[in-house]
């Protein structure tokens, strides 16, 4: 899952959940392994925290689908948010060089 969330580096919201479930199946595992209760609490907070910044991404990617423009903040950079906030034309600039586009390679 850090390779996702690592991947995802622009779309800062995306990648946070990405990474949030990384560490909470890290310590998730750890404290069964040991046993500790203190790591099976630290667990169960970090699910939580999951839980609330899931649930805030589901809305907010929702809300942004059927409205057709941001409405809550998903903290996009570089050409995530060149894609939502720049024209369609600047996105198709580079489709030529892509395998597959062109006639002959």
């Amino acid at each position: 899952m850090l390779v996702p969330a690592a991947a995802g580096r622009t779309k800062t919201v995306a990648a946070t959940v990405m990474a949030l479930s990384a560490v909470r199946f890290l310590v998730t595992g750890v404290a069964h392994l040991g046993g500790d209760a203190a790591l099976t609490t630290l667990a169960g907070w970090t699910g939580l925290l999951l839980a609330v910044v899931s649930l805030y991404a589901a809305a907010a990617f929702e809300l942004e689908g059927t409205d057709r423009r941001p409405v809550l903040p998903l903290w996009r950079r570089g050409p995530s948010a060149d894609a939502v906030a720049g024209s369609g034309s600047g996105q198709l600039s580079d489709v030529v060089h892509e395998p597959g586009v062109r006639q002959q390679l």
